[in-house]
């Protein structure tokens, strides 16, 4: 049976202590069936009096989709003045380029509206047909965002600023540019570590290692990376007081308002820089330390 180990070894950091590299790699969760993103890594070999964890690197094969179900910004829906459902618009998932998602909404809109692109202004020109005149857009149709001022639904994405419109006479501009590029960033969290705290409106997030998204900066390109070095990885040093030991490995990858990032069934690896205690005299010397303080 295949395991996961210690990967390297680095020159002992003193005499008492000793640094390890650990990899660990999403292939072997102990889930099958888990997403990558959410899933647990037992310890074949577990490493015991740990003082000092940090995330050294993080290898994401890509980002998730930025038109998808998970995130609400998939649909919307044209209704009567009456609030009767005239056609609800659903977006595959996926990762379009500007021309292509338009494309695929005016393919099923083109009775009522239509939808372009001005390069020059990076915004979406509307252009009604007779037959949508009068008709409302709800971008938001499903009200899974009635709290969120800011990504609410593929209508921001596309530079609309009001979550419903009525359809005019004549053609009409969105107030804001088109933004296909996801969030800018995702957090990691490892066995709740508590290194990075990222404050929602009425909660707080706690993450091991922020993930900083790379993303192409041409608009109306689609994204297609994410990590290329450290500089698009924020980490700082866990320690934990009196050591621990790492039997098992929690890993969740979240985005910036705490929701699990779905679909992920790509694989993911990343590598711990730990620091242990190697003599169990200065570990008890370590703990008695604690307690003396906290007397």
């Amino acid at each position: 049976m295949e395991d996961y180990r210690v990967v390297h070894r680095d020159r002992v950091a003193g005499p008492e202590t000793r640094k390890y590299y650990l990899n660990i790699d999403t292939r072997f969760k102990s889930s099958p069936t888990a997403p990558d993103s959410k899933c647990s890594i037992n310890m074949v070999d577990p490493i015991r009096n740990i003082t000092k964890i940090r995330v050294a690197s993080v290898e994401l094969p890509n980002i998730p989709y930025v038109i998808s179900e998970y995130r609400g910004n998939n649909v919307f829906e044209i209704r009567e003045a009456s609030g009767t459902l005239v056609k609800r618009v659903t977006i595959d998932d996926g990762n379009y380029t500007i021309s292509q998602l338009l494309s695929e909404i005016n393919t099923q809109s083109s009775t009522w509206l239509s939808l372009a692109y001005d390069s020059i202004t990076r915004k979406i020109v509307v252009t009604p047909t007779a037959s949508g005149i009068g008709k409302h857009i709800h971008f938001d149709p499903d009200r899974r965002f009635t709290a969120r001022d800011m990504d609410w639904g593929l209508g921001y994405n596309l530079g609309f600023r009001k979550r419903v419109y009525v359809i005019p006479i004549g053609s009409f501009i969105t107030e804001a540019f088109v933004n296909l590029n996801g969030f800018q960033y995702y957090l990691l969290n490892l066995n709740g570590y508590d290194i990075i705290r990222s404050s929602l409106k009425d909660n707080t997030l706690v993450g091991s290692a922020k993930l900083i998204v790379n993303t192409q900066t041409v608009p109306g390109e689609a994204v297609d990376m994410i990590f290329e070095d450290g500089r698009n990885l924020m980490t700082f040093e866990f320690e934990p007081s009196p050591p621990i030991d790492l039997t098992r490995v929690d890993l969740q990858i979240t985005d910036p308002y705490g929701n699990d990032v779905y679909p992920y069934q790509e694989p993911i690896s990343l590598t711990l820089e730990i620091m242990t205690i190697s003599q169990s005299q200065l570990f008890e010397q370590q703990r008695n330390r604690m307690f003396e303080h906290r007397g």
